[in-house]
């Protein structure tokens, strides 16, 4: 993406959508265009739009998911996975807690293989951003309030000892 504004621009011609899905793209891109680029579609989206962003899992993805979710809050977008409501940690890396794998054909051009061989199997990292109030964990705390629902990846020290959970 070269000039984040034209990109919104043309695709703005067809909107508001439910729904903006990114596939293996902000790897690609500068952290930075990529928090241009996720506020020029959020300005394309219904009231109850969302945005999903799927990335490789590996760490510098990690890194852009938390970044995103960080920037989420400065464009009024609400992060409906995989943080919950007002639980923003403070981890170098975005933690999510459900992998999804997928087996990708053999890609070809003019029935050319690109590669030598098929692709593996790819683990990503997810990211919804919505324009709603709402997160996934909504279901649970509804059912059983008393309960604090987040993902759990280790335990910090707090003050006076006690241990809280990071959903680092």
């Amino acid at each position: 993406i070269v000039d984040v504004d034209k990109c919104v621009e043309r695709i703005a011609k067809f909107g508001p959508y439910n729904l903006i899905f990114s596939g293996n793209c902000f790897t690609e891109i500068d952290i930075q265009v990529g928090q241009n680029l996720i506020s020029g579609c959020a300005r394309l989206l219904k009231q109850d739009g969302a945005i999903i962003i799927a990335e490789a899992q590996k760490n510098y993805s990690k890194y852009i998911v938390r970044e995103l979710i960080r920037y989420s809050d400065e464009i009024k977008l609400n992060v409906y996975y995989p943080c919950p409501p007002d639980n923003r940690c403070n981890e170098e890396y975005c933690w999510v807690w459900r992998d999804h794998e997928y087996q990708f054909p053999q890609m070809k051009i003019n029935g050319n293989p690109v590669e030598s061989s098929a692709r593996g199997k790819l683990t990503l990292s997810w990211l919804i951003l919505t324009k709603r109030d709402i997160s996934i964990y909504d279901p649970f705390s509804s059912r059983i309030p008393e309960l604090l629902w987040r993902p759990i990846v280790r335990e910090k020290a707090a003050v006076g000892g006690v241990k809280v959970p990071c959903s680092g």
